[in-house]
């Protein structure tokens, strides 16, 4: 195992955007009223600024995360993560490291919320094993796709 942080590029983002899994794919096609996924992962990675990073492991693709400050809400962070299907092979890891990161966020925003596809279960329950709370559901979109709003607070 070779893990290793970049800073997203747009050569990377782009191959991100190519290798996501089918469940993220979707939740960014619904939120984005079914536009293709590296616009949106551009528009992340640009909002989050200096907050976002890459993963690969010996240079294949694992995932893609930051945090942007909520565009309404002082003092509230927007965490977000997409992923390849390789991340599978990185559950323990991504669980341990994922906590380290979220404390980072948590150095910046003392509170963090977003939404995630009620049906992408992966991502459900990497965010309750960080410690997130669901505190709703709600359809999104034109297409009225359910997601759950999740949140942490220091």
């Amino acid at each position: 195992m070779n893990l290793e942080l970049h800073k997203p590029t747009d050569e990377l983002i782009r191959e991100f955007a190519h290798a996501l899994r089918p469940i993220d794919r979707l939740e960014i096609s619904l939120l984005t009223e079914a536009g293709p996924p590296y616009p949106a992962l551009l528009d992340s990675v640009a909002h989050s600024g200096e907050d976002a990073w890459a993963v690969t492991d010996d240079g294949l693709p694992l995932c893609i995360l930051g945090v942007a400050p909520h565009p309404h809400l002082p003092g509230y962070g927007v965490p977000w993560l997409m992923a390849t299907p390789l991340i599978e092979d990185y559950k323990t890891v991504l669980i341990e490291e994922g906590r380290k990161i979220v404390e980072g966020f948590h150095a910046k925003y003392p509170s963090l919320a977003n939404i995630v596809y009620q049906h992408n279960r992966e991502s459900i329950v990497l965010l309750k094993r960080l410690g997130f709370d669901f505190i709703s559901l709600t359809n999104v979109g034109s297409l009225n796709a359910p997601f759950y709003t999740f949140v942490k607070h220091v």
